[in-house]
């Protein structure tokens, strides 16, 4: 009878140690498959963020290049600007005192009026 009992007992444990380890293995079994989850959806989420982060800096690139433009036509029209400058004491100049030249013909002030 002890050894029945005892028997009894040993089978008793030894089925609750292979429920234990089954219980185990599932558990492992989710873990893993949780983690392969979790490792697409990162991958995932980092594609998606690379994505928009070419997005954004191709904006930013576009953008400054832009603004590159407009300095460069700024700059261009300034120059352009001094030069009018430059010139408009010249046309004063031949307005005012007059030139010898046919297409500059010197004209006397109408002083009668």
């Amino acid at each position: 009878m002890f050894f029945a009992g005892v028997k009894s007992w040993l089978e008793t444990l030894g089925g609750v140690a292979e429920e234990e380890k089954e219980e185990e293995e599932k558990k492992e079994k989710e873990d893993r498959a949780q983690e392969e989850v979790n490792v697409k959806v990162v991958k995932k989420v980092v594609l998606v963020l690379t994505e928009e982060l070419e997005v954004v800096l191709k904006e930013k690139k576009e953008k400054e290049e832009e603004e590159e433009e407009e300095e460069k036509e700024e700059k261009e029209e300034e120059e352009e600007e001094e030069e009018v400058w430059k010139l408009k004491p010249v046309e004063r100049r031949l307005i005012t005192r007059g030139c010898s030249s046919p297409c500059h013909p010197r004209e006397s002030p109408d002083w009668t009026s």
